[in-house]
């Protein structure tokens, strides 16, 4: 009795173990799901602030550019405006050099008339041959000084103008030079918020390291989960002609090379003969595909046949984005044999009697 009763102790601390054993690779493997998508989550905000950080830098240094160039500009303006105010100052001086010469020559009309004396009238009467003569000698001594003066009014008037357009010129200059300085000071600040985005968009960059990093320390850590539960044979290439690309790169039908899901297209392409590509890009993950495939006219149906692609859901050991493989054999106990990629890190591999668990198959 006491051997029996070890006997059931004994079965019930296995079955205890088997039962808490058991969903240890399932729980694991779903805490490192959760954190795989949760750094692609993180890794997808990032770049997208990366994203906003460089068009804020390229518009800030846009306007820089064009700052800079109202900048160039103005001081164009300003040289030109330089120009035109020593212009009109030569001018000026030129206006006062003929102010004095007919100054001057009014002082030399005036002194020669006296010099040679006035004349009373009595005089000028008698000496004259007629009142006509009397008349014009008198006019144009009066017309020779209003002629003058005339002339100097003119000149003074002409240099009080250009002293007043060279005036608006300083003025218009001074206001060139403020909007210069406040351009300057545009620019100089366009400058800081570009250079502090810049350290940003390096921050971002630094973190956008990290996180890939850590996806990739997590991945690592899904493979080797998944090889410790066994099951597989690998090796070779399974005739995928992309086995050497560089994982992740874009392949023919519009899926990520060395990924189960190139694998599964290649296969239907290359050796069913039957075409198959992604049909909703950005949404092309494995669990999308039976989508996929009314897209493209095939049946979907959860009755596993050979040749067939199988795609299970999202969850548990196939993470947030499902897995694909082909069928290469049904067994009497409803178990599949598959063929595949990236079931373990970016390699073929081959897996038998396993349950279809939730798959569709596409043919």
């Amino acid at each position: 009795m006491k051997k029996i009763f070890n006997s059931i102790k004994i079965f019930s601390l296995l079955a205890t173990l088997m039962l808490a054993t058991t969903p240890v690779y399932a729980a694991t493997l779903d805490d490192l799901y959760q954190q795989k998508k949760d750094i692609q989550d993180s890794i997808a905000t990032n770049k997208q602030e990366m994203r906003s950080l460089q068009d804020m830098i390229d518009n800030l240094n846009a306007q820089t550019t064009a700052t800079q160039k109202q900048i160039d500009i103005t001081s164009q303006i300003i040289d030109l405006t330089n120009q035109q105010i020593a212009q009109t100052q030569a001018q000026i001086e030129q206006k006062q050099k003929e102010l004095d010469q007919k100054k001057a020559d009014l002082n030399e009309t005036i002194v020669t008339y006296y010099e040679t004396g006035t004349p009373s009238t009595l005089e000028i009467i008698a000496s004259a041959n007629n009142l006509s003569s009397i008349i014009d000698q008198s006019q144009y001594m009066q017309a020779l000084s209003g002629q003058i003066n005339t002339q100097a009014q003119q000149i003074a008037q002409v240099k009080a103008d250009l002293e007043n357009q060279k005036n608006d010129l300083e003025k218009k200059e001074a206001d060139l030079e403020g909007q210069k300085t406040s351009l300057a000071n545009q620019q100089r600040n366009l400058s800081i918020q570009a250079k502090e985005k810049d350290n940003l968009l390096a921050q971002a960059n630094a973190e956008q390291s990290q996180l890939k990093r850590d996806l990739d320390n997590v991945s690592a850590e899904i493979y080797a989960e998944r090889q410790r539960m066994g099951g597989y044979t690998s090796g070779g290439t399974g005739g995928y002609p992309y086995a050497n690309a560089t994982p992740d790169e874009p392949d023919p039908w519009r899926f990520y090379t060395r990924e189960c899901t190139s694998y599964a297209a290649w296969y239907f392409n290359a050796i069913e003969g039957k075409a198959w590509y992604n049909t909703r890009p950005g949404s092309g993950s494995a669990w999308n595909w039976p989508a996929l495939a009314q897209d493209q006219g095939y049946t979907v149906s959860s009755t596993p046949r050979v040749g067939a692609i199988v795609s299970w859901p999202a969850g548990g050991i196939f993470g947030a984005y499902g897995h694909v493989a082909i069928v290469q054999g049904v067994n009497a106990n409803g178990t599949i044999n598959v063929s595949e990629y990236n079931w373990i890190p970016f390699s073929y591999s081959e897996r038998n009697n396993v349950s279809p668990g939730g798959g569709r198959f596409i043919y």
